[in-house]
């Protein structure tokens, strides 16, 4: 359906005989975020979605149609499946040139390696890269906007990432990284290429709510390309701001959709009409045969037989709610921590747990999934009140970033308890948590004035399978020590 700003039409009509509207013009914009390394089609509960072959195959329909279509990529295109932990980014990287994006925004998971591992992965990319806000040691990381023609517009895109970067990121990896607020320093971007672009695109990884307060505080935007929240916008969402607004698009995750944006815009008044919808990509779409021949290039040098079965989950283990409550997979994860450094209390940031494993046999491309970080155990010793605190802290993060699945450590009904125990705050415990949290990550500043802290060096995958193995089958419900 097309929309059309009552407001802009008045002004227009009064303007007719002069240069202020301008020829109408048209242009498309593709774009998708939050790809998570997802070559390989997935199931989910609407059919097989994604796979990069076939969204290649999407991208390339829209071009046969117009050439000059736009390809944006809103960050965390890296992350998610064993293609990132064995090739640390180079086939991502190179999928952007060989899909011809446009620009890409960077996302928090593109610094999970650390800076200068993001750094060596960027190198031989022609893509051009944007983030206004992202600073390492007080510099640019990459330059804040870049310039680009199409429809016979002149285009600035504005890269912004998430202002929560330094707490979401292993900061041990990434010295010197800040990320400045985003509306700040969008501000100044957008002042500096209005005069010279007939539009203005924010492409962005802050999440929905971000971009929503963007649009409807800084003039001068025209549309916000955005991820990080994961969000499904199937029609575009306006947002007044004085006398132009901006629209706002998301396409979800894991390239399962592939965003198209059609409007018309004249030279002096932006946008005027648009059409947005998101095309699917799902089995009934070809796999583009070069993309193909790309992903099967990389599955063939995997080193590793993922499909080696660990494990049994006769009835699936979720972690569904995770950020609500404690799940059966989070448990697990939080007790295989527990187990492999001999500790009362096993602690896992539930955003860590990246995936439910679905019922049948659980291989060791399912662990990758939900475990995809490269985070290690750490134990340390805490006291009883210093773990009061930290529970309240965890409790406090309920439905938010920063919530825990605990093991050995039970909140709420009187608590919190220990191994079945009331807490005694005299008393000393061990707590086992992974490298991430233990070094701030998610808001976690407990561990500072611990006593006795040591990286053990296994991995959180390694701990989690040791436990499987010997478990034989993964719990379908919470398992409590009282």
């Amino acid at each position: 359906m097309i929309r059309r700003s009552a407001w802009l039409l008045l002004v227009c009509a009064a303007l007719a005989s002069g240069p202020g509207c301008g020829k109408s013009q048209r242009l498309t914009v593709t774009y998708f975020g939050d790809f998570h390394s997802q070559f390989e089609p997935r199931e989910t509960e609407a059919g097989e979605r994604g796979g990069f072959a076939r969204l290649a195959a999407v991208v390339a329909s829209v071009r046969a149609e117009n050439p000059e279509a736009l390809l944006l990529v809103a960050g965390d295109h890296v992350q998610g499946t064993p293609f990132f932990n064995v090739f640390h980014g180079e086939p991502e990287m190179r999928s952007l040139d060989l899909l011809g994006v446009d620009a890409f925004a960077l996302g928090n998971h593109e610094f999970d390696n650390g800076t200068e591992a993001l750094r060596a992965m960027l190198e031989p990319v022609s893509v051009p890269v944007v983030s206004a806000n992202v600073r390492v040691h007080g510099e640019p990381m990459v330059p804040a906007w870049t310039s680009l023609r199409a429809g016979g517009a002149r285009v600035a895109v504005i890269g912004a990432t998430t202002s929560e970067l330094p707490t979401i990121v292993a900061m041990s990896l990434n010295p010197g990284l800040t990320a400045l607020p985003e509306s700040t320093e969008i501000a100044q971007a957008v002042a500096e290429v209005r005069s010279s672009h007939d539009l203005v695109v924010l492409l962005t990884h802050c999440g929905f709510a971000v971009d929503s307060l963007l649009a409807a505080t800084i003039p001068g935007i025209d549309l916000i390309v955005g991820g990080h929240d994961h969000i499904t916008l199937h029609e575009p969402r306006f947002v007044p701001n004085g006398e132009r607004g901006a629209l706002i698009v998301h396409a979800g995750s894991r390239g399962e959709f592939l965003g198209r944006l059609d409007v018309t815009w004249q030279r002096g008044s932006g946008i005027t009409e648009w059409t947005g919808r998101l095309l699917p990509v799902d089995a009934s779409v070809a796999p583009d045969s070069v993309a193909a021949a790309f992903v099967a290039g990389y599955r063939e040098q995997l080193s590793i037989d993922f499909s080696e079965v660990i494990a049994q989950a006769p009835q699936g283990c979720s972690a569904e709610g995770r950020s609500l409550g404690q799940t059966p997979l989070g448990w697990f994860v939080a007790e295989s921590i527990r187990r492999a450094a001999g500790a009362e209390i096993g602690l896992q940031n539930s955003g860590g747990v990246r995936a439910s494993i679905p019922p049948g046999p659980v291989t060791l491309e399912q662990v990758f999934r939900v475990l995809p970080f490269e985070n290690t155990v750490v134990r340390c010793t805490l006291t009883g009140r210093e773990v009061a605190e930290l529970a309240a802290f965890i409790e406090s993060r309920r439905g938010g970033r920063g919530f825990a699945q605990l093991a050995g450590l039970e909140l709420g009904d009187g608590g919190p308890w220990i191994q079945g125990e009331p807490l005694d705050p005299e008393k000393s415990y061990r707590v086992a948590t992974n490298s991430f949290v233990y070094d701030g990550g998610d808001g976690y500043t407990h561990f500072r004035d611990a006593t006795s802290g040591e990286n053990l060096g296994i991995h959180l995958r390694t701990a989690f399978i040791a436990l499987a193995r010997e478990t034989g089958n993964l719990p379908s419900a919470l398992v409590s020590s009282r």
